[in-house]
């Protein structure tokens, strides 16, 4: 097991909304428990000794590391099913790690900011890139980036931050001896409007930096599936 302290990193938060401009009264259901909504105070974790796969999976048992790496708060329907189902499986995928020979590289000061579903692009602009903007305030330490989140985008991001990542390498094993484990900052899809609001003033200074043409994209989602 290794040792930890928490640290604040966020205060606690209620946030009161209005209701969308196009509202109808039959999408009640959906709006009436996220008019008024109270974020819990944000701490990290300081961890002594914590060993990770190339891909970013800790190998670990502790709950509170689990429960946020795991994503539980984007759970929905048959959550207890799913909560067995999750750790189950990254129980497997922990000791075919230990089994597995891979190299074993060790490393010092790190931040750890994602987690299972880092790799899609609706997590990594709400979720992630809010820990990675939030990272900037710890100064000798660096980000490491799983080796399974290399899609366009998040290279396109993190180049900006070349100097403070770390890509891991699957064909590894890391032993890390002082990390910084960034729980999530608010529930998935419930993005804190202060940490919101940092994402997008950061994606306006690159465009700023980049002196390229930038077009507006407006995605609509009527004839999706499911989420429309």
């Amino acid at each position: 097991m290794f040792q930890y302290k928490k640290i604040k990193l966020l205060n606690s938060l209620k946030v009161k909304r209005k209701l969308p401009i196009n509202y109808k009264k039959k999408d009640e259901k959906y709006f009436l428990r996220e008019l008024e909504k109270l974020y819990p105070e944000v701490n990290y974790l300081k961890i002594k000794k914590l060993s990770i796969s190339g891909d970013g999976i800790p190998i670990s048992s502790d709950l509170f590391l689990l429960k946020h790496y795991l994503g539980f708060s984007s759970l929905s329907g048959f959550v207890s099913l799913k909560k067995i189902f999750l750790i189950t499986k990254h129980t497997l995928k922990i000791f075919f790690k230990i089994l597995s020979r891979h190299k074993e590289k060790y490393i010092k000061n790190t931040i750890f900011v994602h987690d299972r579903n880092s790799t899609g692009y609706f997590h990594w602009v709400n979720d992630i890139l809010p820990k990675i903007i939030l990272s900037e305030k710890f100064k000798d330490f660096k980000i490491i980036i799983p080796s399974n989140m290399n899609f366009y985008f998040h290279k396109k991001f993190l180049k900006f931050y070349e100097k403070k990542i770390l890509i891991l390498n699957k064909d590894y094993n890391y032993k890390i001896s002082n990390l910084i484990f960034i729980p999530e900052l608010s529930p998935s899809g419930n993005p804190r409007p202060k940490n919101l609001l940092e994402v997008k003033n950061k994606f306006n200074f690159l465009k700023m930096k980049s002196k390229k043409k930038y077009q507006k994209i407006y995605i609509s989602r009527n004839f999706a599936k499911r989420r429309f």
